[in-house]
């Protein structure tokens, strides 16, 4: 009997780091780690992976930027 594989299609999340967005650096030396080393991740995961996309955020969301948010409206 075949023995079904699970497949799973994964996307990854980086954020800009607080000190880039304070210098400015839209293309920052921080992005590019995280994403090389969360494709790497998920090549280790096997061939049950498959990454489809990559998200990358420039703006910062902390817990207290969305209270300060929250608290403005």
């Amino acid at each position: 009997m075949l023995e079904k594989i699970k497949s799973f299609k994964v996307a990854i999340y980086i954020r800009l780091s607080k000190e880039d967005m304070n210098r400015g650096d839209n293309d920052s030396e921080s992005v590019k780690n995280q994403k090389i080393l969360l494709q790497e991740y998920v090549k280790s995961l096997g061939k049950g992976y498959e990454l489809i996309d990559t998200y990358i955020d420039q703006r910062i969301y902390s817990e207290q930027t969305l209270i300060d948010q929250t608290l403005k409206s």
